[in-house]
């Protein structure tokens, strides 16, 4: 099986890379990244069946073999100084070049790495494929685009996407836990907004898990996920796990806002695709351990 993905020198894309490049010695990955044209990011130099390939998906895509499954894990991710124009050609005209490309390759699957922030301002305790989405922010309209871009070409392109929280893992270095661990070492007050509330999260090997067997499904048209953890940990037993292992001195400053926390529902990926997630204080231990014994080398798909 030839698998594209997208987004390869990223921090997830190079996880499922080297996921998809193991788990079957007949896979082969074409790996899409952004740079000098030839480029092939060092943490994916030591698998063997994969080729990197250099494209702006805002520009278009041009491959000659044939692609029988695209994994798009990339995009423009809402970090300071983007803009919305940002979102708008990397999330969706990129995206909608990559749709095009797939139905012109009769691609089998097309698996659509999508996030939480499709739902925008959340107001039930629980939440699923059916919550309403109410006022999200431009990132999360943009990877909205990109699911109804998808489900637009169902009868001719089978699709799925997935709706991720924060994704953690060695190598990650965005998102408010990975800044709380960051202001722990550096003993720095730590804020936090409604403590009791759970936190959602993912292992970034329990994704790579998911994605494999997204592969390989074969329910028609397009279909939607929403995933998270096992057992959510609230904000305020995070912070204090962290602040423990640290051996921090850092001050948790906490405060209460009008916003509700939910939890998210991984039902639907358990019983369509086998999803088993891990944990949340399982994440949290990998996370801090693989934190404390890092040097700067990812390690990908660690579990």
């Amino acid at each position: 099986m030839r698998v594209l993905v997208t987004g390869a020198n990223g921090f997830l894309g190079s996880y499922l890379c080297s996921a998809i490049s193991q788990a079957d010695g007949k896979n082969e990955v074409l790996a899409v990244v952004r740079g000098e044209p030839g480029a092939r990011p060092s943490v994916l130099a030591h698998l063997p069946n994969l080729r990197s390939c250099y494209a702006d998906l805002a520009q278009g895509l041009h491959v000659a073999e044939p692609i029988d499954v695209i994994v798009h894990a990339a995009g423009r991710t809402p970090v300071p100084g983007v803009e919305v124009t940002d979102f708008v050609r990397n999330n969706i005209i990129a995206t909608q070049n990559l749709v095009e490309f797939a139905v012109r390759k009769q691609v089998k699957v097309f698996v659509y790495l999508s996030a939480l922030s499709v739902y925008g301002r959340v107001e039930s305790m629980v939440v699923d494929e059916s919550t309403p989405m109410t006022d999200p922010t431009p990132y999360g309209i943009t990877k909205y685009i990109g699911e109804l871009l998808l489900k637009d070409k169902q009868d001719v392109l089978r699709s799925i996407a997935i709706r991720l929280p924060l994704v953690m893992g060695i190598g990650m270095s965005t998102g408010w836990l990975y800044g709380a661990y960051e202001a722990s070492k550096r003993g720095e007050a730590i804020r936090i907004y409604n403590g009791d509330s759970p936190y959602n999260m993912v292992h970034v090997s329990d994704v790579c898990d998911l994605v494999l067997s997204s592969l390989n499904s074969d329910f028609p048209g397009h279909c939607a996920f929403t995933v998270g953890c096992d057992n959510h940990m609230s904000v305020r037993e995070i912070v204090t796990a962290i602040t423990r292992h640290v051996g921090s001195t850092s001050p948790i400053m906490e405060e209460s806002t009008a916003t509700k926390g939910f939890r998210v529902s991984s039902e639907k990926a358990r019983r369509l695709l086998a999803f088993r997630p891990k944990a949340a204080n399982e994440i949290l231990d990998f996370f801090l351990e693989e934190a404390t014994l890092a040097s700067g080398a990812m390690t990908p798909c660690q579990k």
